[in-house]
């Protein structure tokens, strides 16, 4: 084996040393991707379970029907103009200056007069 040929040889293996490396953070990078979405799929689980609970007693102990609900939905998913079923906490309107600040603010970002508390739901 030439000089040239042993250059090339060690060339060649930092090359698939350095492929095999991208290869491990990758899959790194995608087991965690994996855990982040079964902790979301937990979540929404939960939600979901919190949520039929919520409307059964609504049904029940308020005598709200199914179809009432559902009106309440459609309603709150078009507030932002969209029916998208979506929630869009969006932000909240300064009733001294009239403009818009974020849903999470408890001053209004443009001339400071309060807002009120902040929208529980905002980013939920």
């Amino acid at each position: 084996m030439g000089l040239l040929e042993f250059f090339w040889d060690v060339s060649q293996q930092r090359q698939i040393d350095s492929a095999a490396s991208g290869v491990q953070r990758a899959e790194t990078g995608v087991r965690s991707q994996e855990s982040s979405i079964a902790a979301l799929e937990a979540r929404i689980d939960r939600l979901t379970l919190v949520t039929r609970a919520l409307s059964e007693l609504l049904v029940q102990h308020a005598q709200l029907t199914d179809a009432e609900l559902l009106a309440r939905v459609e309603e709150i998913d078009l507030r932002d103009g969209v029916r998208d079923g979506r929630l869009n906490a969006g932000g909240q309107k300064c009733p001294k200056c009239g403009r818009v600040s974020a849903a999470r603010r408890e001053a209004c970002l443009y001339c400071g007069a309060p807002l009120g508390p902040p929208n529980p739901f905002a980013g939920a």
